[in-house]
């Protein structure tokens, strides 16, 4: 097992999938939008890279595109947006790290 900051990396796996995968239902009405007007995803990495996120991934998940990584203030989070304008579709979630 790896270990981050004492915290098995397979822990905050499983976290980030259950947290994940009950926001996307939310986010799924705000996303509906066409593939062909997504935005490239390195467009929305440097827009994280620019508010001080490390992104770890980026992936397309309920028509969204759903980011994690490690903000600003050193938390690790789990985010999704609109991938037509990049604006955050409901909450930031952080990682419990436990």
């Amino acid at each position: 097992m790896k270990f981050v900051s004492g915290v098995d990396v397979t822990v905050l796996h499983v976290a980030a999938l259950v947290i994940a995968s009950t926001f996307s239902a939310l986010a799924a009405d705000a996303c509906d939008v066409p593939v062909v007007d997504w935005q490239p995803r390195e467009t929305l990495k440097s827009q994280l890279e620019s508010a001080g996120w490390s992104v770890t991934s980026i992936t397309a998940k309920s028509g969204c595109y759903e980011a994690t990584g490690t903000d600003n203030a050193g938390h690790v989070v789990v985010a999704t947006f609109n991938p037509q304008t990049l604006a955050p579709v409901g909450q930031q979630h952080e990682i419990p790290n436990s």
